[in-house]
């Protein structure tokens, strides 16, 4: 996960990596420092002797200091877990439980606000204002994190729990790294970008943000939560002030923006919410807009439409637009129910294979064998089910029906 951040630092040390503008004045820190700092917190979490894959919750608004605790808890070889504290106190002391989380990394101001009190027993608290955390971190040997295998835990995702309590997903580094690698060819975005972190931090949008950002050495900007809270008046605002160049959005509220707060982006892609082809009218001319699709158990995307145009026949079939085709190094299957291949133009269930496929869910493994099963067509891999109805048309691009 962490390991574009420590390419770029090598590479462009002074580049900028990260906007703080959730603060005044901004917090910025290069790729050196980005690097420099989460390797010093990774030194001291390493210290603390958890065993390797131990889960360790980020409970902080979106700022800088999240972002070096996500990268040293992935470099001292544990499994982030990042909680946005204006998730409803109930939500967050369950997940935090079910997690079985060795430790905290947040501040008392912010635990207190949450209504998370510490009890012998419970998750150790890393207090980001206790001096002698601070100090402790200051002497600290760096840890880079440079020995980690691609098959052991990166992070956790809790789904939104919309059909009963959310589920702990489990990603691992290789599950990181294939979305990054995808993103590159599917994005091409560079050093150059401005990348807004718009995402709450508790759901998965945030980490292919951040992954976009930091894959192709771009400056990540982070922005306060009144942008989101108020996004039809904020958002906007954002955009044009920071010099947005790329973002991810819900298509909702890209439907209900106006076309002109959308022309400082050089690149734009919708996702969690079908998407129409007015949509494609109304942004026409305006900026480069893709279609994207995945499940949390897939890490966060499995298919991206191509930029799309009105009219395009290929990627609309009626008011639907399509979701594209699978994202580099995965697989897409539209099966039966006896797990057959169905041919274009007839609808099916989705199953997705490849690397970026999560080992599972914590603590579930009744339901990760229903969900993740053995792939029929790619001997020794593994598939997701999604659940999802889907149909291909005749020049291979699939779209979502149900």
């Amino acid at each position: 996960f962490h390991y574009s951040v420590s390419e770029n630092a090598a590479r462009q040390p002074h580049a900028p990596a990260i906007e703080d503008a959730s603060v005044n004045p901004a917090v910025r820190l290069t790729y050196g420092m980005l690097d420099e700092e989460s390797s010093r917190f990774a030194g001291y979490l390493k210290q603390l002797g958890y065993p390797k894959e131990s889960v360790v919750a980020v409970v902080l608004p979106n700022c800088a200091d999240a972002m070096v605790a996500i990268l040293a808890v992935s470099k001292a070889e544990y499994c982030f877990l990042f909680l946005d504290p204006s998730t409803p106190g109930d939500r967050l002391r369950y997940m935090l439980e079910d997690s079985g989380a060795k430790a905290v990394i947040s501040k008392m101001a912010v635990l207190e606000e949450c209504g998370i009190r510490t009890e012998p027993g419970s998750a150790d608290i890393i207090d980001l204002e206790d001096e002698i955390v601070g100090l402790k971190v200051d002497v600290s040997a760096p840890e880079k994190g440079l020995n980690i295998t691609r098959s052991q835990l990166a992070y956790m995702i809790y789904t939104s729990g919309t059909t009963g309590r959310p589920k702990a997903v489990a990603l691992t580094h290789e599950n990181a790294s294939n979305l990054r690698h995808a993103q590159i060819n599917a994005l091409k975005l560079n050093a150059n970008d401005r990348v807004i972190q718009f995402a709450s931090t508790s759901f998965d949008a945030s980490i292919w943000e951040i992954l976009a950002a930091f894959g192709a050495g771009a400056c990540l900007v982070l922005v306060k939560q009144k942008v989101r809270d108020d996004a039809g008046d904020e958002l906007p605002k954002t955009i044009m002030e920071k010099s947005i160049s790329f973002a991810t959005l819900p298509t909702t509220l890209v439907s209900a923006m106006d076309r002109s707060a959308l022309k400082p982006l050089r690149k734009l892609v919708v996702a969690g919410e079908a998407c129409t082809s007015d949509l494609i009218g109304k942004i026409d001319g305006v900026v480069d807009f893709q279609n994207a699709y995945g499940p949390t158990e897939v890490a966060v995307c499995s298919s991206i439409s191509p930029p799309l145009l009105p009219n395009d026949p290929n990627l609309t079939l009626g008011t639907r637009v399509s979701i594209g085709t699978a994202l580099d190094g995965l697989q897409l299957y539209i099966l039966d129910r006896q797990l057959r291949i169905l041919p274009k133009g007839v609808v099916g269930e989705l199953y997705v294979s490849g690397p970026s496929v999560a080992r599972g869910y914590l603590g579930q493994a009744g339901l990760t064998a229903e969900r993740f099963i053995a792939c029929p067509y790619r001997p020794g891999e593994r598939m997701y089910r999604t659940g999802d109805r889907v149909v291909e048309n005749q020049s291979g691009n699939i779209f979502y029906v149900e």
